[in-house]
């Protein structure tokens, strides 16, 4: 960001700041020239100059440095709105993380970039006053608008040497700040290692699937989810099938239960069979928890599964 940011004022006052520079002398000059004007032609004078300097260098550089800044930290690191760091937490008052924090390579290249700066701006002050000492003797014997105007350039001069310098270091800053957001979103060997191991190495997760895939092969999976009467999810993770018909059925049954990917299966199925499938969380997790495979609903559930049943049947399906 500090390279964009450099950079952009870099370019402003290379291609308007002698412009700038003249309208803020023009400024101090208004200023002085009015002391002796009516009050209410003064501020209308002075009020008219600060107005076109806001207009015509504040506001437009400061958007643009806005936008470079913000388009600069989405390329680095993408959009991220982190909810977790705003949290309350207690490893943010931990003395050893904060310690690991002090002495991080990011907090060392932080201390670097501000001795560096220090070092760049004495550099500068330096080598202005080797070079223009006899300017700076001559100070005493000029009137007030030429020594306004020979700070402007000393300002100027400045402003373009601290800039420039800023932004030789800014493409090593750009650079850095890149490789430790990537660093960061990397996860290392056994991190990779132990989500494989989740996964694919999982011996319950593999035989979950095996069971998934046997149950759509026979067919059982899909014969279930076309005779429910409704189905509800939570919202992806759980899926119930319950089936009721009046005078078949004495009280709702549950033919089929899903979680995680066989709840997306069954989801998946019953669109492609038209099967009603409502969302409630509360119900589904409940269901899940409670009832089996194969069982009537118990009288804590009369009351939500009918009307879950009523609102199946309502749908034009």
């Amino acid at each position: 960001m500090a390279a964009v940011q450099s950079l952009i004022l870099f370019s402003f006052f290379s291609l308007y700041g002698a412009s700038f520079f003249i309208d803020i002398v023009g400024l101090v000059n208004t200023a002085i020239n009015s002391l002796n004007r009516p009050f209410l032609y003064a501020i209308r004078e002075i009020l008219g100059s600060v107005l076109n300097i806001l207009l015509l260098y504040i506001l437009p550089i400061s958007l643009i440095v806005f936008v470079g800044t913000v388009a600069t930290g989405v390329s680095q690191t993408g959009f991220i709105f982190a909810v977790e760091k705003i949290k309350p937490s207690a490893q943010k008052i931990s003395v050893k993380n904060n310690l690991k924090n002090i002495f991080s390579v990011k907090s060392i290249f932080e201390l670097f970039k501000s001795v560096f700066k220090l070092v760049i701006i004495a550099l500068i002050f330096y080598f202005m006053g080797h070079s223009y000492a006899s300017e700076f003797i001559n100070f005493t014997n000029l009137n007030a608008y030429q020594t306004l105007v020979l700070v402007a350039f000393f300002v100027f001069l400045l402003w373009k040497g601290v800039l420039f310098g800023y932004l030789l270091f800014s493409v090593f800053d750009f650079w850095f700040q890149k490789h430790e957001g990537l660093k960061k979103m990397k996860m290392s060997k056994d991190e990779v290692k132990r989500e494989a191991k989740d996964t694919d190495g999982n011996p319950e997760i593999k035989g979950e699937r095996r069971r998934l895939h046997s149950e759509i092969q026979s067919g059982s999976l899909a014969n279930n989810i076309k005779k429910s009467t409704v189905i509800v999810k939570n919202p992806t993770h759980i899926a119930i099938c319950l089936y009721y018909k009046l005078g078949e059925t004495p009280l709702p049954l549950v033919i089929e239960t899903g979680k995680d990917a066989k709840a997306l299966q069954i989801i998946k199925l019953a669109e492609r069979y038209d099967i009603p499938v409502i969302e409630d969380i509360p119900l589904a997790r409940s269901l899940y928890k409670n009832i089996n495979k194969g069982q009537y609903i118990t009288e804590d559930f009369f009351e939500p599964v009918a009307q879950l049943i009523r609102i199946a049947i309502d749908l034009d399906y």
